[in-house]
């Protein structure tokens, strides 16, 4: 009976299956079984061992190895926690993981591209890493994104305002050269530009090579046609003939090859130069009639009389 079998185990016994599980109503945070209170510190573990004679014990030499494996079992069994607790949009058990010993905020940034749709559980872990010392200036370790740059890249105010109280650089550029600003702009996220206009961005900010060759803001929302972030970037002193997007192109020229005419017209509103020729020696117009021949609208609205006559 079970009775006479529990009777049966002594002390020493490791405890039975079912004594290690948990009721529906008490379930750990993280998959995987329930989480087990140490019997130490755990930051203990994370320490060097000192022998007696004084000297640190380093990984191949007697007793550092120990230390060191246990070290690297737990960070191992806490990234792998970590993203369990995200996929599972688990913030209570990501804000517990977030405070151990083991937490390694580049792991937790780079997360982040997890968390898209997910604002609720985002948010809370842009929190956790705005209270840490060195928290909105770690960049991930793929594309070197900061907390902020996520922030801007999901078009999340929140998250964006948490970081700039939390001291983030508001133009800090990834791996690519993107700032925030350009990420927002990307994701037409007009409330995440002004938000980060507002904490003093850069409206031109271009990102990657520079040189005209990478895109900024302003070029990228002329060639997409995002007509509202286009005219907050102007009203905020963007420069409207600043080249981006590669081959030394101007925002009027971006919105021609797009054949937005809302966005030529606002340009040329803030005094774009239609007579500004590309890389390869073609105005705006030139791109509006080859593009987009029957656009009327268009041609009107990129003309420029002096430029379109072809140089000799």
């Amino acid at each position: 009976s079970s009775s006479s079998s529990s009777s049966n185990l002594s002390s020493s016994d490791p405890p039975p299956a079912a004594a290690l599980t948990t009721s529906p109503s008490s379930n750990p945070p993280v998959t995987g079984g329930p989480i087990l209170t140490p019997k130490r510190p755990p930051a203990a573990w994370t320490k060097r061992r000192v022998p007696e004679g004084g000297e640190e014990t380093r990984p191949g030499e007697e007793g550092g190895d120990r230390v060191q494996n246990y070290h690297d079992q737990n960070v191992a069994r806490w990234n792998s926690w970590w993203v369990d607790a995200v996929a599972a949009n688990n913030t209570e058990a990501l804000d517990m993981l977030a405070k151990m010993p083991w937490s390694d905020v580049r792991v937790i940034v780079s997360s982040m591209r997890m968390m898209a749709g997910k604002p609720d559980v985002f948010e809370a872990v842009v929190r956790g890493v705005c209270r840490r010392a060195d928290g909105v200036e770690t960049v991930e370790s793929v594309g070197g994104l900061t907390t902020l740059a996520w922030a801007a890249k999901y078009g999340n105010v929140r998250a964006i305002e948490a970081c700039v109280l939390a001291g983030a650089d508001v133009d800090a550029r990834d791996s690519s050269g993107a700032t925030p600003t350009l990420h927002a702009a990307m994701a037409n996220a007009v409330p995440a530009v002004e938000a980060l206009l507002n904490a003093g961005a850069d409206p031109n900010g271009a990102g990657w090579k520079g040189d005209g060759a990478g895109w900024t803001p302003l070029t990228w929302c002329a060639r997409k046609g995002q007509i509202s972030a286009l005219k907050l970037l102007l009203s905020r002193g963007a420069d409207v003939d600043e080249y981006g997007g590669g081959n030394r192109t101007t925002p009027l020229t971006h919105a021609a090859m797009g054949g937005h005419v809302e966005a030529a017209v606002a340009l040329r509103e803030r005094g774009a130069d239609a007579s500004r020729r590309d890389a390869d020696g073609f105005t705006a117009s030139m791109h509006a009639g080859y593009r987009h021949p029957r656009d009327v609208a268009l041609a009107a609205a990129v003309a420029d009389a002096v430029a379109d006559v072809e140089p000799k």
